[in-house]
């Protein structure tokens, strides 16, 4: 009875590696295939833009809101409108960095409620 017992244990342990397995294989291909769909469409709205079907000012509107991380901000030259909107606003250089770490912090916390949240769904 005892080695039935160990034996079935053994299997259980198995199959809940095998299923740890599977969910992290299955949520490193919709990662994959998220980024996949993020480049593409950049690259749909970026030729847009070059090719004058879609308003650069519509393009750089959406970039100075929706990006909140320093390195992000930097890639579209986007730094010097941060610092120029804290002025306008009365925040100074530090409270401008802390804003930014803050915010990082809290994408970071919203994707991984997303990822759970897409995860229990299935």
């Amino acid at each position: 009875m005892t080695d039935k017992v160990d034996r079935l244990a053994r299997e259980e342990e198995a199959l809940a590696a095998r299923l740890k397995s599977l969910r992290d294989e299955r949520l490193r291909e919709e990662k994959r295939l998220e980024a996949r769909r993020t480049e593409v469409v950049g690259s749909l709205i970026l030729k847009g833009v070059a090719e004058g079907e879609l308003e650069t000012s519509w393009l750089h509107a959406l970039l100075r809101k929706g990006l909140i991380r320093k390195t992000d901000r930097a890639l579209f030259d986007l730094e010097q409108e941060r610092e120029d909107e804290n002025v306008e606003m009365g925040l100074s250089d530090d409270e401008n960095l802390e804003l930014g770490e803050d915010d990082e912090d809290d994408l970071d916390d919203l994707e991984d409620v997303q990822e759970h949240a897409t995860l229990t769904e299935r």
